[in-house]
């Protein structure tokens, strides 16, 4: 990862906010933590041009109250791809 510029990150040692706010413009999420609230989440704090790769399948078939309008302005407005 390193080498490549990229820098790890986990939701055990800060909040999904506090790591966006440390990092400025979100690049990349590799989003591997089997939890859909937190796959859905990640899409909020990508930054403009951003790409995030949904690598794990939630282990739970739990519904996730989405503000869907404002998510589908923010992925086309700011050049998003999930």
């Amino acid at each position: 990862m390193e080498a490549s510029g990229a820098t790890y990150h986990s939701l055990r040692e800060a909040s999904l906010d506090e790591i966006a706010a440390s990092l400025g413009n979100v690049d990349i999420i590799l989003e591997c933590s089997g939890n859909a609230v937190i796959a859905m989440d990640a899409m909020r704090v990508l930054g403009n041009n951003g790409v995030e790769v949904l690598l794990s399948i939630a282990g739970e078939h739990e519904e996730v109250p989405l503000p869907a309008a404002e998510m589908n302005t923010s992925l086309v407005i700011g050049n998003k791809v999930v």
